[in-house]
Formats: C-alpha cells, structure tokens, sequence
C-alpha cells in the first residue's frame, strides 16, 4: 500500500518529479519483502526508470535518460498493474 500512495501522489500531482524519485528509490531499496513475485516485477521496472529519470534537462541525453511525461506515463502503469495485483490478492 506504500507504493500505491506514493504513486498516486505523484500521478495526483501532489508532489514534484524530484521528491518522488527520492521517496521511491529510498523505500524501494530498504525493501526487505514484497508481497508477491508480481509486484517485485512492477516496482523493479519502475525502478529501472526511475534511475532513468533526468530533471535536468542540461543533462538530459535522450538516448539513455526519460523526461517527467516519460517518467508520469510509467508511474501510471505501475499504479495500474499494482492495483490490478492488489485486487487479486484481496479476493
């Protein structure tokens, strides 16, 4: 439910691309355990983009980096899925 929130708050613009990519990368690599096998595969992807984003755009390199629109597209989708996979397991 941690990530949910997180991600909504982000989704729900109630908090910057930055404090976001500081949250998730800080609560994601404490992680100890996740509920599933499925929702490790989620938040592993966002990660990757996550550690993909660039705020910068002095140093944004398309090649390699994602900007905020790339980054919210993302985020959405792991909200998605999470919640899709969080309903399955509430059954």
């Amino acid at each position: 439910m941690k990530y949910i929130r997180l991600l909504k708050d982000f989704v729900n613009n109630k908090i910057s691309s930055n404090e976001f990519e500081f949250r998730f990368l800080e609560i994601f690599k404490k992680e100890k355990r996740f509920d599933s096998e499925r929702e490790f595969q989620i938040l592993d992807k966002l990660f990757g983009d996550v550690d993909a984003y660039c705020g910068d755009s002095d140093l944004f390199d398309p090649e390699f980096d994602i900007d905020e629109a790339e980054l919210r597209l993302s985020v959405q989708q792991a909200l998605n899925a999470l919640e899709e996979e969080f309903a399955k397991t509430d059954m």
